[in-house]
Formats: structure tokens, C-alpha cells, sequence
């Protein structure tokens, strides 16, 4: 059950959430690439945590460009 949570539930919220409301609220209020780019730099940071330390900055270029991508 939690393994089905992990890979399937908080994807699809995280998506709903970011893609869904926060990019097109920002829409509003934005151009779309504007509004694209604030929604995938708003997704890395939300992955980035201390404990990665320098690793974050891989991480977060890599998740930057998923969530252009997305």
C-alpha cells in the first residue's frame, strides 16, 4: 500500500498541484514560458533538502529540466 502511495499517488498530486493549479493560477498573472519556468523552478526547490548537501545542485538542474519538460 505504501509503495503504491509512493509511486503513484504523490506523482499525480504533485502534478495536479504544481501543473495543474500553481501554473495555471501563475498563468493569470504571467506569460505562459513565464508561468512555465516559475511553476518548474518552484518544483526543483520543493525536491531540494538539507541533507543532500552539494548534491542538491545536481539534483535540482535535473529536476529544473524535468519540470520544463513537464
Amino acid at each position: 500500500r505504501q509503495t503504491v502511495a509512493v509511486l503513484i499517488v504523490a506523482p499525480f498530486m504533485e502534478e495536479l498541484f504544481f501543473r495543474g493549479f500553481l501554473q495555471g493560477w501563475l498563468r493569470r498573472y504571467l506569460s505562459r514560458w513565464w508561468a512555465i519556468g516559475v511553476t518548474a523552478l518552484l518544483f526543483a526547490a520543493a525536491h531540494l533538502r538539507a541533507d543532500q548537501g552539494i548534491a542538491n545542485i545536481q539534483i535540482g538542474v535535473g529536476i529544473l529540466v524535468l519540470g520544463l519538460f513537464l
